[in-house]
């Protein structure tokens, strides 16, 4: 009994680092997004209201989760497929040690969308990203039309066509004002 106890509390203790980890994908409508900025890899100042009239994919990540580098690619390959078009992938690292962990892994795997640093938490604290990966679809004026908890294949054929509808509607559409 007392083997069952102690296999069960470890059991309990483990599953907040599973999920923090993004095993689960969850579709949940939040009101509106938290303004912030945040710098970039070049040290550039980057803030998220400067991106209003985009549809922005909002992604909290970190180096040491295996599930954030999983579905990094497909992210490339969405970026690559709008960039120059009404979207905007913006990938805000969580990593204690910022840059200086972030910026050699993204060169190496060669990602050219906007990777922000967050090492002091305070904008994943905005945005209660206690489980990585998260993402947040924005509409056109900053409002959260989507969030997604765990992996996700971003290049998948459903997300194109989910993000193809978003870019597709005008302001008043989606998240915006008439």
């Amino acid at each position: 009994m007392r083997r069952l106890s102690i296999l069960l509390l470890i059991v309990l203790l483990a599953m907040p680092v599973v999920s923090a980890c993004g095993m689960g994908k969850v579709d949940e409508k939040v009101e509106s997004a938290g303004d912030f900025t945040l710098k970039d890899l070049k040290g550039k100042d980057v803030t998220l209201s400067h991106k209003k009239g985009k549809i922005v994919l909002l992604n909290f990540w970190a180096t040491w989760c295996p599930p954030c580098r999983e579905e990094m690619p497909s992210m490339e390959k969405l970026h690559n497929k709008y960039k120059g078009k009404d979207f905007e992938i913006i990938a805000v690292a969580m990593d204690p040690k910022g840059e200086k962990t972030v910026k050699p892994y993204i060169e190496e795997q060669g990602f050219t969308f906007t990777v922000l640093i967050d090492e002091k938490g305070t904008v994943s604290d905005m945005y209660r990203a206690y489980a990585v990966p998260m993402t947040f679809i924005l509409g056109r004026d900053g409002a959260v039309l989507d969030k997604v908890i765990g992996a996700a294949d971003w290049f998948s054929e459903e997300s194109q066509a989910y993000m193809e509808e978003l870019m597709g509607k005008g302001v008043a559409d989606v998240g915006g004002k008439s």
